[in-house]
């Protein structure tokens, strides 16, 4: 027998002890990657509830978010695999079927009732079952995400028309959609700055804001009065038709749904002025105000019944304009009537004022300053965008102002003490015009009087918007601030 000699056996010894270390240390790495994946898929849930939060970045800025995809219902919601509280669709379209789009935001969407309660649920089965037409397989399908707004829906809609392919949209206007749409943050929270304006941090341009400051009433941007509600009332219109051209241009038929709940006139003079009549309809303030429709005194989201009747005025539609030559559903006597009823009251409602006419009646009440931080008698309903209860302002500030008879405007703030800040400039723009600007120092005090154009005195309001061309972080870290704003004022 070959005797080994001590170094062969030392080597052997070695090699099997590396090899039972290795096996342990193996056997260890899988108990600790078991245990952290136990871990993650306790913990990261636990976490995503925690936030209450099912929201997803969407890579297109002008649509700023979905939902996640493929929810399952334990955030409160289910989505499909495009992030739309929707079932699942093909896409492009298969052949013999006909779709049906319903377009906006947290009314579509269904906020606070179930997925069969919407109006897309009522709709379709009516449509269906009264169909002439027997060849085509029908589909109402709800694309609404809440806090979307007119840019939002449109661009997310035109970006995908000739892959979803659809028949007929209902595109459904609401009184907020002037608002910024917000994005999303960490475990599908929402975010508190805009992708539309990522430029301006967290200086949301939002009809809430008075409201968040400490004030007991929304902000007027809904209304048209000022530049600021004009500027986004027509680029609003501008992305309306850019969508009803491709739209119609597509072979599809396309409807504009009025809900512009307290400035039906508004809505009517920006969006529905020079456009076909056929292609708009109108829902009345009433309908908003009844208690049957609404989800709660507070709230004017549509409740289950809310949705039926939405769905009614849709089919009524639908049937009397000829807007599904496809199905050539036979029209309804309850449908009909729910037409003549809510489209006819909010035709009337829209047509009974004029923007002018409203402007001069509410004149009186507007204030010519705004002192901050805000105190209740603060004009807070007059500011649109910028600024926190301290009274630290955005890159982006805007608020109106009624002149009074003033000729100058006043801007008193100090500096935020930053040295990052030194010399940042700070535009001062009233309506169309750029007037001035001042440069933020280290530290002190700014007192800013700037004589206004004889044409901008001759105006009710006006709305001053102060832009920086930098900004620092505040405390959090999270915002942006530029000035601590102390008055604006016309005197």
């Amino acid at each position: 027998m070959t005797r080994r000699s001590p170094a062969t056996i030392l080597f052997a010894a070695l090699a099997a002890g590396l090899a039972v270390a290795t096996a342990l240390l193996a056997r260890e790495v899988r108990r600790l990657r078991a245990e952290r994946e136990t871990a993650e898929n306790a913990v990261i849930p636990q976490l995503v509830r925690a936030e209450q939060g099912g929201w997803d970045s969407h890579p297109d800025p002008e649509v700023a978010r979905v939902l996640q995809p493929n929810l399952d219902g334990a955030l409160g919601v289910k989505s499909n695999r495009f992030g739309l509280r929707e079932r699942e669709f093909e896409i492009p379209k298969p052949e013999g079927v006909t779709r049906v789009v319903l377009l906006g935001d947290s009314f579509v969407y269904g906020y606070s009732v179930e997925v069969e309660q919407r109006l897309g649920a009522h709709l379709e089965p009516w449509l269906e079952h009264n169909a002439r037409r027997k060849d085509t397989r029908l589909q109402v399908l709800h694309i609404g995400v809440g806090s979307w707004n007119l840019r939002s829906e449109c661009a997310w809609m035109l970006r995908a028309l000739s892959l979803l392919q659809p028949d007929l949209v209902v595109h459904f206007a609401m009184s907020n959609d002037l608002d910024d749409t917000v994005g999303a943050r960490g475990f599908g929270a929402m975010a508190n700055f805009s992708p539309q304006h990522p430029e301006r941090v967290h200086g949301i341009v939002d009809g809430e804001l008075p409201i968040r400051l400490g004030g007991k009433e929304s902000g007027w941007l809904r209304q048209g009065f000022d530049h600021e509600s004009r500027t986004r009332f027509a680029q609003a219109r501008e992305q309306i038709d850019e969508l009803e051209r491709a739209v119609l241009a597509s072979g599809a038929q396309y409807v504009l749904v009025l809900n512009w709940i307290g400035a039906p006139h508004a809505a009517h003079e920006h969006f529905a002025t020079g456009r076909e009549p056929a292609r708009t309809l109108y829902l009345p303030d009433s309908f908003a105000n009844d208690a049957r429709y609404r989800i709660s005194d507070s709230d004017a989201h549509w409740s289950a019944e809310g949705h039926r009747a939405v769905a009614s005025l849709l089919y009524g539609a639908i049937t009397a304009r000829g807007l599904l030559p496809a199905l050539d559903p036979a029209p309804l006597d309850e449908h009909t009537r729910q037409l003549e009823a809510l489209d006819g009251e909010g035709q009337r409602e829209a047509r009974a004022t004029s923007v002018a006419a409203e402007l001069s009646k509410r004149a009186s009440r507007f204030k010519s300053r705004i002192e901050l931080p805000p105190e209740p008698s603060s004009a807070l309903d007059q500011v649109h965008a910028g600024v926190d209860k301290q009274g630290q302002i955005a890159p982006y500030f805007s608020a109106f102002l009624a002149t009074g008879g003033g000729s100058r405007l006043r801007i008193r703030g100090e500096d935020l003490g930053r040295p990052e800040l030194e010399g940042v400039r700070v535009r001062i723009e009233v309506d169309e015009l750029r007037l001035a600007e001042f440069a933020l120092k280290r530290e002190g005090k700014h007192d800013v009087s700037i004589e206004l154009p004889p044409e901008l005195r001759a105006r009710a309001v006006l709305t001053v918007r102060l832009v920086a061309e930098d900004f620092v972080y505040l405390r959090d870290l999270r915002r942006g601030g530029v000035l601590l704003l102390e008055e604006l004022a016309i005197e």
